[in-house]
């Protein structure tokens, strides 16, 4: 009612015709239009707030419905590119065992890429050492990276080994970079088929540049992927590995392993040298032989798992023990010693290689380290791996020059240290 209270002006008469005030009645309807109540008993600001709030209301609902078709054709969309991934992974099992390539032994393809070792690389003493970092397990590869992956490793990039079959290697990329629940006989078979192609190899291996170098890897299965997913794999970029496969880190098996099946695949793309942990006696001291006879025990004897190591001992004892690369850098795991006259006498070393001989050049080949001493020169027993016999050398700065001079090198590249 109080819309239809009247203020009037002081001395108004209330009397007063409304044609005698047209100003104040239009003023006075002007205030009470918002309040007249129509038949119906709805107001006209009501009628009108009602229509905009409907319409308002209207234009969220439209605007939901399309996007949740939106979301609802992305997700169909995702669902068909996942199962189209799915089946070229099923797809691939077969492809992978029966390719064939036809690229020739020295592989000079122009797209390997990933070289970190060129005769400009110097340090002060020509000695490079490559450090091992703690692990970083990286996350399950999704399919996308799965079907990429394994479309790199079918690729045509390198010549296909006659004893190569991909069952396993498959089985270990799909895996990714965690623990693999391996069979006894898929295991042994690899480790045969490696053994042969790592003995037809000189001790002295030659690999041409551009190439990638890897230290000590010592059970770290996750570093290992990290490193292929960052430099890329075997199939596409050269590789070369210094030693000390297992021990100390928790998964030396699957190293080994995926190691082993890349080099049956590419034997001219990757390389293998022989660290001092390639040997039964360290295997045994430290943790390799146990997690082999763990890994694969039927019962608490343990007895498959015995009967598995001679299978890795055997492809320890067929490894090179050094690589030349490009023609310019002498590559080992542990370092020289003074019975290192010539690039000769790492190729008449003999294998198969069971144990090493504490004084002989395969000895100081995988033991040996340098002397950091600054008034120190020439060689010394390395009573420092050994404190009762020394084994290996150590050897100073000047060593290293006059053995570069020598063999007409550049440079030397080891791991055997972080």
């Amino acid at each position: 009612l109080l819309g239809e209270a009247k203020v009037l002006p002081k001395g108004t008469d209330k009397n007063r015709s409304d044609a005698e005030m047209p100003e104040l009645k239009r003023a006075v309807l002007d205030v009470n239009i918002p309040q007249r109540m129509s038949g119906d008993g709805d107001s006209v600001v009501t009628s009108k707030v009602s229509k905009t709030s409907w319409g308002l209301i209207s234009g969220v609902i439209c605007a939901a419905v399309v996007i949740a078709c939106l979301v609802g054709a992305v997700i169909v969309l995702i669902n068909k590119r996942r199962q189209k991934h799915r089946a070229v992974l099923n797809a691939n099992v077969g492809d992978m065992i029966t390719m064939q390539t036809a690229a020739d032994d020295d592989d000079n393809s122009e797209d390997i890429v990933g070289m970190i070792c060129t005769p400009g690389q110097k340090s002060s003493t020509n000695v490079i050492h490559s450090d091992r970092t703690d692990t970083i397990v990286p996350a399950q590869l999704t399919l996308v990276e799965q079907n990429a992956l394994l479309q790199c490793v079918i690729s045509t990039s390198s010549r296909v080994s006659e004893d190569f079959n991909g069952d396993l290697l498959l089985k270990l990329i799909r895996n990714g970079p965690k623990q693999f629940s391996f069979k006894f006989e898929e295991i042994r078979e690899i480790l045969l088929q490696g053994a042969r192609v790592f003995l037809k190899e000189p001790t002295l291996l030659e690999v041409p540049l551009p190439c990638v170098v890897y230290g000590d890897i010592h059970g770290q299965y996750s570093d290992l992927h990290r490193w292929f997913n960052l430099n890329g794999w075997p199939s596409q970029v050269r590789s070369v590995f210094l030693g000390d496969y297992v021990d100390r880190g928790s998964h030396g098996i699957e190293v080994v392993a995926l190691l082993t099946a890349l080099k049956v695949r590419f034997p001219n793309n990757i390389f293998l040298c022989r660290g001092n942990h390639e040997e039964e006696s360290l295997n045994r001291a430290y943790s390799f032989y146990e997690e082999v006879c763990m890994r694969f025990s039927e019962n608490l004897e343990g007895r498959d798992g015995r009967a598995l190591y001679p299978y890795f001992r055997t492809l320890f004892s067929n490894l090179p023990l050094a690589v030349l690369i490009g023609g310019r850098i002498l590559g080992m795991h542990g370092g020289i010693g003074p019975r290192l006259t010539s690039l000769q006498a790492i190729r008449e070393i003999r294998r198969p290689l069971e144990e090493f001989e504490v004084g002989s050049l395969e000895c100081d080949l995988v033991w040996s380290d340098p002397d950091t001493s600054p008034d120190r020169s020439g060689f010394r027993s390395n009573f420092e791996r050994e404190p009762l016999y020394g084994i290996g050398q150590l050897f100073a700065s000047d060593t290293v020059q006059s053995l570069c001079k020598k063999l007409d090198i550049d440079m030397l590249i080891r791991g055997h240290q972080a």
